[in-house]
């Protein structure tokens, strides 16, 4: 007797074949990607906010108030003016706080650069734009 052909090939038994491996696993790679992801979103948040912080973009207005000074674009009242604006800003406060280490000597000066019956000095107003880059860098009035 001669054996039947067709879909038995092999002397009457079907071939098995095993369940299909899965799909490997992506979620090491997906969780690595995540964490990549989170770590780049988190840095530039925290660099966003730095660059733009209050007493951050005080001390660059100070840096551009200094060369107007310098130049001569802009007359020392005004720049008094402005710098107690940028103080304000920059310290977060209502007003140009008084009550400092040095007896309040820098705001009687910024006082009487603002509201004197004379025109301030473009040196004068120079140093008071030291002292406040220093106020502003330090964090404090």
């Amino acid at each position: 007797m001669s054996e039947p052909t067709g879909t038995f090939g092999n002397g009457g038994l079907i071939d098995i074949v095993g369940p299909a491996a899965p799909p490997p696993s992506d979620w090491g790679m997906l969780a690595v990607a995540a964490l990549l992801l989170l770590i780049l979103v988190a840095g530039t948040l925290w660099l966003y906010r730095r660059h733009h912080a209050p007493h951050r973009r005080a001390l660059r207005h100070l840096g551009r108030l200094q060369h107007q000074l310098q130049q001569g674009a802009i007359a020392p009242r005004s720049g008094a003016f402005e710098l107690a604006g940028v103080l304000r800003q920059g310290l977060g406060t209502n007003g140009v706080p008084g009550h400092t280490a040095d007896g309040g000597r820098f705001e009687q000066q910024l006082a009487r650069a603002r509201f004197g019956r004379d025109e301030p000095s473009a040196d004068v107003l120079l140093s008071l734009l030291t002292e406040a880059r220093r106020r502003l860098e330090a964090g404090s009035a």
